[in-house]
């Protein structure tokens, strides 16, 4: 059986900053992307990619995957 790869909820909480510093709603952002919170600190792949795709046409920032970089924890990359 294969798992469903999933993202961190930290990446997430770092991609609404982003959206909200440019005037976007986390409600709005996750309503246009059809993402339901359940509480997880996990969600789907695709979701997330739904929620940046999303972010990006509202936010109307080329750059905004660089962006969000800049508020993604830097420990979640180190090696442990």
């Amino acid at each position: 059986m294969r798992r469903e790869s999933r993202v961190s909820s930290t990446h997430v909480q770092a991609l609404f900053r982003v959206a909200q510093q440019r005037g976007i709603e986390t409600t709005l952002l996750m309503e246009r992307a059809g993402v339901v919170s359940d509480g997880d600190d996990w969600i789907p792949v695709a979701d997330f990619d739904r929620l940046m795709v999303v972010a990006s046409e509202l936010t109307k920032d080329p750059a905004l995957g660089l962006h969000w970089g800049e508020l993604a924890p830097i420990s979640t990359y180190d090696v442990v």
